[in-house]
C-alpha cells in the first residue's frame, strides 16, 4: 500500500475594494485589490485540511502589493 499526500494551493480568492490608490511600481492610479490564498493538506490530489491562509492588498494592474491582517482584509473587501 503506499499513499500519496502532499501540501497544494488550489486558488485564492480575489475581491475588488473602494480604495484608489497609486501604485509606487507602475505609477498607475486604480482601485487595489485584496486576495487570499488557502494552502490545503492534500490526500490522494483531493484537497482535505486547509492548512493557512495568507492575505495580501496589491495593484490590479503590476500585481505589486503586500500582506495584511485578516482584520485588514476583512474591512476592505466588498
Amino acid at each position: 500500500m503506499f499513499l500519496i499526500f502532499g501540501i497544494g494551493n488550489p486558488g485564492s480568492e480575489t475581491y475588488d475594494t473602494r480604495i484608489n490608490k497609486h501604485c509606487s511600481n507602475c505609477n498607475n492610479n486604480a482601485k487595489w485589490k485584496v486576495t487570499k490564498t488557502t494552502s490545503y493538506f492534500s490526500l490522494f490530489f483531493i484537497n482535505v485540511v486547509p492548512m493557512n491562509s495568507k492575505y495580501y492588498h496589491h495593484c490590479p494592474i503590476c500585481n505589486y502589493g503586500f500582506n495584511i491582517s485578516r482584520d485588514e482584509f476583512e474591512r476592505l473587501k466588498l
